[in-house]
């Protein structure tokens, strides 16, 4: 049995006014071009076929490496390499995507990021970039929520990867810790010897008692 035109546009719309929002996304609806003050949690949704159309946007926790090119307190450059973990508020979804539309990422989330890691590195001098990573992963965890949180973004997490210095610098810290584990050694060798020594002592002691 052939569908008439009617009935065909109108399964159309009634199909149309459906929307499935899935598990990991926000559903934005635009009505008539205007970013409406609302989104759509996971589930099955009702919108005004014409009307109304609904962007998916994605709230899942993602991950992004950067790498950035930064300057120590001490004016040594340094190359940072951190990964951020981050996801849109869903609740907030609708603002993002009027801002950004997609692009989120690249023209913000990135740029962010980069700008956290300089402002970070620059309080710290280079050898304590390495002997203070705990702060220095605090101090651009602090940036970066005070630049994202604002712009609906949730930080999850950030983790620095590598710090690489320029190849002198590298080498003269590279010099220094051998330096360091040396004299460590050093002062364990005199520790077991002095240990020996109050052995022996204490052995003699007990022979003569």
């Amino acid at each position: 049995v052939l569908m008439t035109v009617p009935a065909a546009v109108l399964l159309l719309i009634a199909a149309n006014a459906i929307v499935i929002v899935s598990p990991g996304e926000s559903g934005v609806v635009v009505s008539w071009g205007q970013v409406q003050p609302k989104t759509l949690g996971e589930g099955l949704h009702f919108v005004t076929p014409v009307r109304d159309r609904v962007e998916h946007v994605d709230v899942t926790i993602k991950k992004m490496s950067i790498d950035a090119d930064a300057t120590s307190r001490d004016l040594q450059s340094v190359l940072t390499k951190v990964a951020v973990n981050f996801s849109v508020d869903p609740a907030r979804a609708n603002i993002v995507f009027q801002r950004f539309r997609k692009q989120h990422d690249d023209r913000f989330v990135g740029p962010a990021i980069q700008e956290s890691v300089k402002a970070s590195t620059a309080r710290f001098p280079a050898e304590e970039l390495i002997t203070k990573r705990s702060e220095v992963k605090k101090a651009i965890l602090g940036e970066l929520e005070s630049r994202l949180e604002p712009q609906h973004f949730k930080v999850v997490n950030v983790s620095i990867e590598n710090f690489q210095f320029d190849r002198q610098f590298q080498a003269a810290i590279e010099r220094k810790q051998v330096a360091a584990q040396k004299i460590l050694e050093e002062r364990n060798i005199l520790e077991s010897r002095r240990v020996q020594a109050e052995q022996v002592v204490e052995q003699r002691t007990r022979v003569r008692v």
